[in-house]
């Protein structure tokens, strides 16, 4: 180390701070450090009275990936850049640094330092001792509060060094920058520089209160414990990674208010402003000013407090959300709350049975053995039958069901329910999903099966101003979040005993509060394959003194967790443990469509209840002049979205319908041209079709899981590469929500000799080539109300209909138990035949 490796530099100037600090610095390789640096560094920090040394400690990271690792004293800063690694290149730990995170004598201390701590460790293999983590010590966590008070590090510094009303704050455009990969700039240097300062002024300001903490101690953890802890951590730095970091929020208006704040009117629910976030509002003049969303009511207007307002009402362009806010969810609170606890040994995951079970493979949980339950008089047929068993099971109360698409995975649920809560046992259930839409579906779906006892609790800002058109059916369950505010949930709830709500919202604390002390026994998760395992790690330790029975259904063949493909921590259940029982019979699909899919994504394992017939499944639409678009980090096809709303406007606008695609712009792009289209009928008097329908009934691929209609019409858009639709998982989904008829807008070229050929879509698209005809989007311009024919080509009608024995279960229905299934079965049948076969309007 030579003099000339050491940089003297002011930190960032601290307003109202009477000396500025001035400190020496140096950067280095993460795989450079040697003990020297090490000593160096040490050398500026004295031991107190108890023997201890202090060192500030931050880290900066992309996702899972550590980029750059901060340490600090009062008078020097040693800044260590982590190399972007290869793949399956080994980690390699550096020792001189290892010596000083082991040493227990030389108190590290951080703003969420847990974080810190499972960061060096799932990279390096780091052991941290002696860690103090600054906001578990000034903010204890608790597992059942959502508190979002939290102090954060530098409000902590500017109640203790600066004048009142003098805040240190950050800089939000290098918060959000790019660590690993880059050549980092002086700017993030000297940002990271603060950081790990500003952790060691705040760790020594009280040194009788750092002295009685609950130090941070990596090795007194059960290694496979911090396996486990580290996976999850990593999979929820991936998944946020993943999202959106800034982007630009959608508004119709922005109006001055008279205390000169700011109402903006959204206009897209996905990116709408929330609590919190901070903005940039982008003048016509060219200036820019940061803000920051305040707390308001529900809906689509937000208020919005900017930094230095100017005098007067000015014309917003742009505003951009450079920050996001935590008001993401409970769910977030309380999983970093757990985390803290379990890590600083306040928590033992050894009382959570189903969390050993889960995430350390350890035994299942037993259970008390039920009384006998009487599933005679629900009609199942045998695998529905089997899975209802698995899920009342006391000798194995963990079960996995494997439900592909159609196969009656809500009504096994309904059963299941049903059956239980009509015994003289206690029982107290809880039905969710990932998402409100999910849950909102299996709410639907609860209602379609005759369950009516049940409340569903929505978030307030899905529900209000945004998709209350959407709950009209089940409006009398609804129950909205900021209802579960003191007493008036539970009483809302009354004597029911069946309860929806998202993943999210079992993190509520109000919800954790009624739900415990009704002692929830049953929670079935359903669309399971969906949800990230690490979002369940608290909610399993919640529950534990109550929980009898944890039930996942799903299907892993459908879509997986948000960031699966990139990412191999990012896990479902479905991943870590096999299927009880998989449901076999699938009802929604037409057999040639089953037929399909059961060779292409299930091994010929599922088999198809309807019967063959003459007419056809699908309609192949050609728009071989179609280009795809670039639009944000999506893609469009206009005429794509031309050919699709002809289609609908001329055949199916008052059939059950539903488009889906597999980009959110385009899925923009054909909502609104088919809003277009039917305001156009309106003014011509033709009033019959509301303009909701246009945002109701277009999905893309990520949010049309569970949902199902007679005819579903499937814009593929890309015309180069396949993109999205490459994916077999995403595509199966796409492919299996439809009940009678199918439409495939493409460029067919692409899936037929194209990049995409190989594609599940491609094999589709040449195999129905064979027997159904190709309409181009010419003729369908050309011809004024042309309506699609589905019916098969001459040649293909005999073979069509004689080949799709695996799917013929003829035969199969007299297997199943229950006195009245075939016969219901064979009357639904007959009446979806007549559906089918009705006049086309």
């Amino acid at each position: 180390m030579t003099a000339a490796a050491i940089v003297e530099r002011p930190v960032a100037r601290i307003p109202g701070l009477a000396v500025q600090p001035l400190l020496q610095r140096q950067t280095v390789l993460y795989g450079e450090v040697s003990h020297a640096h090490i000593s160096w560094l040490l050398d500026s920090s004295a031991i107190d009275a108890s023997g201890f040394r202090s060192v500030g400690l931050d880290t900066e990271f992309d996702g899972p990936a550590l980029g750059l690792i901060q340490l600090a004293t009062d008078t020097r800063c040693l800044l260590l850049v982590v190399p972007k690694r290869s793949k399956n290149a080994r980690k390699t730990c550096n020792t001189a640094l290892d010596g000083l995170l082991r040493d227990p004598t030389v108190r590290k201390t951080g703003c969420e330092l847990t974080k810190d701590a499972l960061l060096l460790y799932s990279n390096f293999g780091h052991m941290l001792r002696g860690g103090i983590d600054i906001t578990h010590l000034y903010s204890p966590a608790a597992l059942e509060s959502t508190n979002r008070d939290t102090k954060g590090l530098f409000t902590l510094f500017s109640e203790m060094y600066l004048p009142a009303g003098q805040p240190l704050r950050k800089d939000k455009v290098t918060t959000t920058s790019r660590w690993v990969g880059v050549k980092l700039t002086e700017t993030q240097l000297s940002y990271g520089v603060l950081d790990a300062w500003v952790s060691y002024k705040v760790g020594v300001f009280e040194p009788d209160k750092i002295a009685k903490a609950k130090v941070l101690d990596l090795t007194s953890i059960d290694p496979v414990l911090l396996n486990a802890l580290a996976d999850q951590s990593t999979a929820v730095l991936a998944i946020e990674d993943m999202q959106q970091k800034q982007y630009d929020s959608k508004f119709s208006e922005v109006v001055r208010r008279s205390d000169g704040q700011y109402d903006v009117r959204n206009t897209q629910f996905r990116n709408k402003l929330q609590f919190s976030d901070t903005v940039l509002f982008h003048w016509k003049s060219g200036q820019m000013l940061t803000g920051t969303v305040q707390f308001s009511r529900h809906g689509k207007t937000k208020i919005v407090k900017l930094d230095n307002p100017p005098k007067l009402q000015r014309d917003v362009t742009k505003i951009t959300v450079v920050e996001q806010g935590r008001s993401r969810g409970p769910d977030c609170f309380l999983r970093e709350a757990w985390l803290k606890l379990v890590l600083h040994r306040q928590l033992d995951t050894s009382t959570a049975p189903f969390y050993e079970a889960l995430f350390l493979k350890r035994t299942q949980p037993l259970s008390v053995a039920p009384p006998t339950y009487d599933l005679s008089r629900h009609d199942l047929n045998p695998s529905q039958l089997k899975a209802v068993a698995a899920m009342l099971s006391a000798e194995k109360p963990l079960t996995l069901i494997h439900g592909p698409p159609g196969t009656g995975k809500t009504f096994a649920i309904t059963a299941a329910v049903a059956a239980s809560i009509t015994s003289s046992e206690h029982h107290f259930y809880v039905l969710t999903c990932q998402t409100n839409a999910a849950t909102r579906n299996l709410a639907v779906t609860l209602l379609k099966r005759g369950v009516t006892d049940f409340k569903i609790v929505v978030s307030d800002d899905f529900f209000v101003e945004w998709h209350e058109e959407q709950y009209k059916r089940i409006s009398d369950h609804v129950i909205l979040s900021s209802v579960t505010k003191g007493g008036v949930f539970g009483d809302a709830i009354g004597p029911r005993t069946v309860v929806l709500c998202s993943v999210s919202q079992l993190s509520n604390s109000n919800i954790i509060s009624v739900l415990k002390h009704r002692r929830l026994t049953h929670l079935i998760i359903d669309e399971a394959s969906q949800i990230c395992m690490a979002n369940l790690q608290h909610v399993l330790t919640l529950y534990q003194d109550s929980l009898k029975r944890l039930t996942f259904v799903g299907d892993p063949k459908q879509l997986a967790p948000f960031g699966n493909e990139q990412h191999a921590t990012v896990q479902s259940v479905y991943e870590r443990l096999r299927s009880d029982v998989m449901l076999n019979v699938q009802y929604r699909m037409p057999c040639d469509l089953g037929a399909f899919v059961s060779a292409a994504v299930y091994d010929n394992q599922l088999v198809s209840f309807k019967q063959p017939r003459e007419i056809g499944t699908v309609a192949l639409v050609d728009v071989a002049n179609g280009m795809e678009q670039t639009r944000g980090t999506g893609f469009t096809n206009p005429r794509e979205a031309d050919a699709v709303v002809q289609i609908i406007i001329n055949q199916f606008l008052h059939r059950e319908f539903l488009v889906i695609t597999p980009y959110n712009a385009q899925k923009e792009l054909i909502a609104n041209r088919l809003r277009d289209a039917i305001a156009k009928r309106r003014a011509q008097g033709k009033r019959d079709i509301e303009l909701s329908v246009a945002d109701e009934r277009i999905h893309t691929v990520d949010t049309v899981q569970g949902q199902e209609a007679d005819i579903i019409v499937f814009s593929a858009v890309r015309t180069v590469q396949p993109g999205f639709l490459s994916n077999k998982r995403r595509m199966n989904v796409a492919l299996t929500r439809v009940k009678e008829h199918l439409v495939v807008v493409a460029h067919l070229a692409l899936f037929r000799t194209g990049h995409g050929r190989k594609s599940l879509l491609g094999e589709f698209v040449r195999g129905m080539e064979k027997v159904m005809p190709v309409v181009s989007s010419k003729q369908l311009a050309a011809v004024a109300g042309y309506q699609l024919e589905f019916q098969r080509k001459r040649d293909a009608t005999t073979t069509a209909t004689t080949t799709t024995s695996p799917t013929a279960i003829t035969g199969y229905a007299g297997q199943i138990k229950g006195k009245n299934w075939k016969r219901n079965q064979k009357r639904k049948e007959k009446k979806r035949n007549q559906k089918a076969h009705a006049p086309v309007r």
